[in-house]
């Protein structure tokens, strides 16, 4: 994974992309704690988004923190992990997106 392959995926929220390029968008690391993982998550659940493949609503999640996420529920835990997301976007690719 590049930048450039990072930019791309910006400019393109809807791209469908396989689980190893979600794996390493976020490092191998869990969004919120940072442990390693390679638990993928969707923030809007498979049965609500008819493509819910795209990489923009996918980041990846330790055990704990995506029991966590589910415990929560979509409603509530949408807002945090789309923030959480954007941080690591922002830390790790020096990309920073303020909505989507």
């Amino acid at each position: 994974m590049d930048k450039d392959r990072i930019n791309y995926l910006i400019h393109n929220p809807t791209e469908e992309v396989p689980d190893v390029e979600i794996v390493n968008i976020y490092r191998i690391k869990c969004i919120d704690c940072r442990k390693p993982t390679i638990e993928i998550h969707e923030i809007i659940p498979r049965s609500l988004l008819l493509s819910w493949r795209r990489w923009i609503n996918r980041v990846l999640l330790c055990p704990e923190c995506h029991a966590k996420a589910h415990s929560r529920g979509t409603i509530s835990s949408k807002e945090y992990l789309v923030d959480l997301r954007n941080q690591r976007l922002g830390e790790y690719w020096d990309i920073w997106l303020t909505q989507q």
